[in-house]
C-alpha cells in the first residue's frame, strides 16, 4: 500500500488531480475544423465579374464568414448591436457564395467558444 499524499502535496497539485471521469472525457474529445467561407459582395453579376478580373491582382470586393460548430460566424454594419451574427454555413443572405478556404481545427469546446464569443462582443460595443 502506497501512503496518502502529504498536505503540501496536494496542494502543490491542486485542482488538476481531482478531476472527474467527465472533465477528463471533455479533454479528449476530437477537434472541430475552423473554415473560412468567401463570398462575393452583395448578389449582382457586376460584382462577381469584376472580382473575377481583381482576384489575380490581389483584390476584389469580398465577404467572409468563419465556420466552426456547423455555424457561419460573420460581422455586418447593423444599426443596433454589435454586429456580429451568424447564419448556416455558405448561406450569408445578401452574398453570393464563392469557395470555402480550411483553416485546421479549433482545440476549443463550443460551449467554451460561445462563452467567448460574448465576452468579446462586450467589448466591441
Amino acid at each position: 500500500d502506497r501512503a496518502p499524499p502529504s498536505p503540501l502535496a496536494e496542494s502543490a497539485m491542486g485542482a488538476a488531480c481531482t478531476r472527474t471521469s467527465v472533465q477528463l472525457d471533455r479533454v479528449l474529445a476530437t477537434p472541430e475544423p475552423v473554415v473560412l467561407n468567401i463570398y462575393d459582395v452583395g448578389t449582382s453579376g457586376e460584382v462577381y465579374m469584376m472580382n473575377r478580373m481583381l482576384r489575380p491582382l490581389g483584390a476584389g470586393a469580398f465577404h467572409c464568414g468563419v465556420e466552426v460548430f456547423r455555424r457561419e460566424w460573420s460581422f455586418g454594419d447593423y444599426a443596433e448591436g454589435t454586429g456580429v451574427f451568424s447564419c448556416p454555413p455558405r448561406k450569408c443572405e445578401g452574398h453570393t457564395y464563392c469557395e470555402s478556404v480550411a483553416m485546421g481545427n479549433t482545440s476549443v469546446w463550443e460551449e467554451d467558444f460561445l462563452l467567448g464569443l460574448r465576452d468579446l462582443e462586450s467589448k466591441w460595443l
